[in-house]
Order: structure tokens, then sequence, then C-alpha cells
């Protein structure tokens, strides 16, 4: 590795005279209106300033965190160190004392560069300079380079020059004082390292000629105040001798190091998000927590809150750090109830509901369903069989005029436990159980452990029987009725959302089928194309009813966005998703779609096109997605809003 020699200006931070050179570079008539312009942000390490303001000449390059110390922190964890943020340390590695004029090295610069290193922190040097003349200058270079012998630096090798009480320099020249740094570096760069110097504002303005040492050597700067007034150019700017730093007991300095080699990433290009978008209002602060992709707070960015205490919008801003420039702004609102849509996608405005298999989904879209109606526990269920795709798009009827939602099972017993224990945390007590099939789909075994509860099987000889069996149980409608293929399962998923009767039909009407259509009211609504429900049934149909119509596209995605756009027309605040090409997870998506009345879409990876046509004409604001991120990534779900 390159060996490394920088400028530094003084470790005791004088506050009087800050700001002979600040005034003249930036013209402007006040403090507060050169701040304005300047980049800000806080520092966990010091309380001395609740801001910390960056000359604009550094809004594009890195700024590190970097720590100088020497034998008076004594023993430092280093491993704490580095994990507490710290990328730099400057290391003390001896002295001149500024009485006698003898040499002296720091007892702790072996201990420190060592470990330092081996946490990855990295390293740079400073030595305690008194040098009288250019000769002593050069005697101090040679002096600790015996110590350094020849060790790897990473950052430069500091002068550092101050001028105490009492000290042997107190009557230097500026000429004088300029000469010594400049010899000083000079003996450094001649051993292969790159040369800095360090001192602080006041001992600058009367000992040395900045014009000569900034932009040929590397400058430090300590200036103990809320901004640097150096006004030529610098790499670091030490802001307090206070630190605190997990890993050193006792003050430490803290420094802001300006990598000027790599500039920042413009944080504004990177996705956020919050916590939450809606919450209630109770009188207290809300700060939902921020996330910014691949990101972590305190140290690429940190975030304030505006607005946040009363009803209405408030606003997070997430401003960049280190690494980073550039501001995010994000909004959410504080309502004064939280309910319906408002408490469904209080996280997002794109909501998935899936769980690890059909079964668990069911419960996520019962849980939502809750969480939208603002209830703790529901009044009926049904459960029907998730082998089979019949019963429970059937049920859809039976959920709307219920207020119930649709759990899944399967004849094995392990899932029926699964619904039992959700069953009884979630249902009142005494509260209905609709068991939808005979007991080949759903076992007396689960009707039989559901006590407590008044169970209710609604069943027939297959399909259709139970189909009419359910629609009687319902009742009568009077907004009509929906005519579905039993023998696949896409145009009756995208119909179960409207809450209407669903009568499943084969290749023929029954006489059953004939009979509830012909005591039914309303309008029939065929769906789906005549490959689905054919010309002939078309025909049984409207031998009994006079009001008929047939909503069907060319596939199931357009036939879905017909359905939607027919039953769910004008301005909608939400709409559901389902898998098209799949039924388990949308089997039980209609309750949900009943109650934020919405519709229920059919979309896969390749065919977005009609849900994304059907959210713009209906300026739909959130999507609900009931289907895992394997079938559908979350890059698509986002799309069609």
């Amino acid at each position: 590795m390159k060996k490394i020699v920088t400028i530094v200006l003084a470790l005791t931070m004088i506050l009087t005279s800050s700001v002979y050179a600040f005034a003249a570079e930036t013209k402007a008539t006040s403090e507060d209106e050169i701040l304005d312009t300047w980049e800000n942000d806080p520092s966990k390490y010091s309380t001395a300033f609740s801001k910390y303001y960056h000359n604009p000449m550094f809004n594009d390059v890195v700024r590190r965190n970097a720590i100088d110390v020497s034998i008076f922190q004594y023993d430092i964890d280093w491993k704490k160190v580095k994990a507490d943020g710290i990328d730099y340390a400057i290391i003390r590695i001896g002295g001149r004392y500024y009485g006698g004029g003898g040499l002296y090295p720091d007892d702790y610069f072996e201990k420190n560069y060592k470990e330092a290193r081996a946490a990855g922190v990295k390293v740079g040097i400073y030595f305690y300079s008194q040098a009288k003349d250019e000769e002593e200058a050069r005697e101090e270079v040679d002096y600790f380079m015996d110590i350094l012998d020849g060790r790897d630096l990473d950052m430069p090798v500091y002068m550092d020059y101050e001028c105490p009480s009492g000290s042997r320099i107190s009557k230097m020249s500026k000429t004088e004082g300029t000469k010594n740094v400049i010899a000083f570096c000079k003996a450094v760069e001649s051993y292969g390292y790159e040369a800095g110097f360090y001192s602080y504002p006041a001992f600058i303005n009367k000992y040395v000629d900045p014009s000569q040492i900034s932009g040929t050597y590397a400058v430090w700067v300590a200036h103990y105040h809320k901004y640097c007034s150096y006004s030529y150019d610098y790499d670091m700017w030490q802001y307090t001798s206070g630190g605190k730093v997990n890993g050193i007991s006792g003050r430490v300095d803290m420094n802001f190091y300006y990598d000027k080699n790599t500039k920042r990433k413009d944080l504004s290009k990177t996705a956020a998000s919050l916590e939450y978008i809606k919450t209630a209002y109770d009188e207290k602060e809300k700060k939902p927590k921020v996330t910014v992709n691949g990101l972590t707070e305190g140290k690429d960015y940190f975030v304030s809150y505006t607005d946040n205490t009363e009803i209405g919008t408030a606003t997070v801003t997430v401003k960049g750090k280190n690494d980073y420039k550039g501001t995010i702004t994000l909004k959410f609102e504080i309502l004064k109830e939280l309910k319906g849509s408002d408490a469904v996608f209080a996280k997002t405005n794109e909501l998935r509901v899936y769980g690890s298999d059909r079964y668990e989904t069911a419960f996520g879209v019962a849980d939502t369903l809750k969480t939208y109606k603002g209830i703790s526990k529901f009044d009926s269920v049904i459960v029907a069989s998730g082998a089979n795709y019949a019963d429970a798009l059937a049920a859809s009827y039976l959920a709307e005029k219920k207020d119930a939602p649709i759990l899944l099972t399967d004849t094995a017993e392990s899932n029926e436990k699964r619904v039992k224990d959700y069953i009884s945390k979630n249902l009142k007590s005494g509260g209905t159980v609709y068991v939808i099939g005979g007991t080949t789909a759903m076992t007396e075994r689960f009707q039989n452990s559901l006590s407590g509860y008044n169970v209710k099987r609604l069943s027939g000889d297959d399909r259709y029987d139970t189909n009419l069996a359910i629609l009687t149980e319902g009742g009568s409608a009077s907004n009509g009725i929906i005519v579905s293929s039993g023998l696949n399962y896409a145009d009756s998923l995208s119909a179960s959302a409207t809450g209407m009767p669903i009568l499943l039909v084969g290749k023929t009407l029954t006489e059953e089928q004939i009979a509830y259509l012909s005591n039914s009211g309303g309008k029939v609504y065929i769906v789906g194309g005549n490959t689905a429900i054919s010309a002939d049934v078309e025909a049984q149909i409207r031998e009994v009813k006079s009001s008929v119509s047939r909503i069907a596209g060319n596939n199931r995605y357009e036939t879905s966005y017909r359905i939607a756009s027919t039953f769910y027309s004008g301005k909608r605040t939400a709409l559901i998703t389902a898998y098209g090409m799949d039924y388990p997870d949308g089997l039980v998506a209609s309750s949900l779609g009943q109650a934020m009345d919405s519709p229920v879409l059919l979309i896969n990876k390749n065919d977005l096109t009609y849900a994304q046509q059907y959210a713009k004409q209906s300026s739909v604001e959130s999507v609900a997605a009931v289907v895992g991120p394997s079938l559908l990534a979350d890059s698509v779900v986002n799309s069609i809003i």
C-alpha cells in the first residue's frame, strides 16, 4: 500500500478569531445567511451542537467519522470503536515538549496502531511539534520515522502545531512558522509518506500563511463550533474534544474526514418506504419507521418529522449522510379514525396477503377482513374444501350475506386442527360455522370437533346440488344472478367479489337449476364466452328469464376486466388481485372484495394490461394481492397502479 502524508490544523480549539477567514470568503451579511445554504447533520458522538454544518465545497464528497487518539485515551477497544461507526483514526506517535524542547514517543502508539488496523480502522499519525526552525522540524520527522519504521499508513502524517501558554515557539514569526511547516511536510514526503498540517484558526492566523499550505499539503483544522470557519481548502475538521465513542472511556477528539477521492451517491435515487402511511390520531407524536433499501439509518441517512402530531398530512424528510447526499420526502396521514380501507392500507398502497400455503392465506385474508371491519371476532365463518374450487366459489354469496370469511381445509387431520384453532380464537362463542360440502370433502371428524358453535353443513350429491343448497341458505337476491361454469374456476373467481348469487352450471341446466332461475328475481349475467357457457345453456336461461346478458372477453383476463367494469364502475379506492393460472389463493379473496366494495381481477406476470387499464379508469389508489411473491413478484403487483 502506498504510504501517505497530510496537513493538519491544531488540537487545541480556540473559538476566538474563528471567523477570520469565514466572512472574507463568503460575503454574506450574517452567519445564518451562510448556514442556510450549508448541508448539516447531527453527530451521535457529540452533544455540543444539535447539528454540524459543512462547507458547500464538500457537498459531493463522502464524509467519514474519524477520531484522533494518544496515550491520554489509555486502553481502547478498537473493535467496539469500529462497530460504533468510526472509519479513521489519527494516532499520536510522539512529540516535542513545549517547554524544554526534548523529543518523546507516545507509549501507546504501538498498541493503538496494531489494534486499530486489526479492527479495520484506517490509520494516520500525528506528531506534536514545537519546532522553532526548519532544522528542528526535520529533526522531529527523522525522530518519529525511526519509530514508524516503514509501517503502512492509510492517511497522512500530520504536523500538530500549537502554541500553548509558555510555549517555546510563542515569539515565532508568521514567515518562520510557514517555513517550519513546509520543512516538516517536505521531510515527511522524503520518506515516501503523504504529509499534512494540523492547527486551529487563531494559531494559523498568527503563525502560518495558509495560502502556502492549503492545496499543497493536506490540512486538518480544529474548530469547536457548529461550522468550520477556515476558508482555504482543507481535508478534515476536528469539531469537538468531548466526543463519546463506544470502546473509549472518557472524552475523545471527533473529526469529519472529507474523502475527496470518493463521490457521494444520490439518496433520492434509492427506494424508501414508511412503516405505515396512515395512522389514527391519539394526541401523540407519530414517527413511522423509515426503510431505505440496503441502507442504515444513522450511518447512511438520518430522519426528521414535521407536522406529525395533529390530524392532517405529516412529512418525513430522509437526508443523506456520509456516503449519500440529497433527500427523500415521504408523506403519511394522521386521521381522526382509522377504519375500512385506511386501516387495511395503513402501511402501504400495495398490500400482499398470503401465507405458507392456501390455508394460511385464508387466515391472512380473514385477519385483513377483521382489520377492515374493525372487529376482533366474527359472528359466522364459512369452511370449504381447499382441494377443489367449486364449493368455495359458490360460498362467496353466503359470505356476503353472513358477513363472514371463507376458510379452507382438506381431509388431513393436521389441516383441520389448524382451522379449528383459528376458529377458536376468531369466532364469537356460539357463533355459526358453515361447513360446505359432503363428508368426502369435509369430514365428520372436523364437524364434530367444532363443539360450542352452531355448525351447519350445506351439501348435495354434487357441486351443483351443493351450490343450490348454498344459494337457498343465502336467501333471495334482488340485484340479479350470475351464471358461471362449474367446470372451471376463472370466471367464477372474478365474479365472486360481487356478492351476488353465483349459479354454477355444466353443459346443460338441471331441472333444479331451471326452477331456481324461474323463482328468482333480477337480471341474469352469464360470465364467460361460449366455450365456458354454451349457446344451448344460454337459450335454456332465456326461456325462463327475460333479462339476460353475457359478459365475456377473449380470455380470462379480459373477462375479469369486463366483470369488474360492469359491477364496479366509477372511482374505486382499491382493487383485489388474484393469480390467474391457479385457484387456491383466490378462493378466499371474495369476502375481502365484498367488504371493500372492490373487484377481484385476475393477473399473471404476462397479463397485466387489463388490470392496469381498470386501475387507471377507476382511479384506483391501492392494490391488495391475494397471492404469494413466488407466483407474482412485488414488481409485478406494484406496476398495476
